[in-house]
């Protein structure tokens, strides 16, 4: 218990970056945002998933891209486009990776998978 504590107090900017500030700004009001952090073999796993709309297919493969920003559903506004880029590249600088995909069910699962 005390290694996942750890993980989520360090990477927690990250994760905020990574999912759960876009989570909130694409989940409907009164919407979830589920947070596991997991071991998977050797890697440790933070997974943010929102229940909002998911990413239109055409934005998947450019949601890491620097500047790339989708409008937000409840404003219409969008934010800088940098901050998934920052946890990718992060993420790498780490020996991991960063992935954003949409859930089956709907809504949308950002991850970081790091080593242990």
């Amino acid at each position: 218990m005390g290694r996942v504590q750890n993980i989520t107090g360090c990477f927690q900017p990250v994760s905020r970056r990574c999912g759960e500030d876009n989570a909130i700004a694409f989940s409907p009001d009164g919407g979830e945002i589920e947070i596991a952090v997991r071991s998977a073999g050797a890697t440790q796993v933070v997974e943010v998933r929102d229940h909002g709309p998911g990413a239109p297919d055409y934005a998947l493969p450019k949601v890491f891209e620097r500047f790339y920003s989708l409008a937000r559903p409840a404003t219409g506004r969008k934010s800088t486009g940098l901050g998934l880029a920052f946890v990718r590249e992060v993420a790498r600088l780490h020996g991991g990776d960063a992935s954003f995909e949409n859930a089956p069910s709907g809504g949308a699962i950002a991850r970081i998978v790091l080593p242990r």
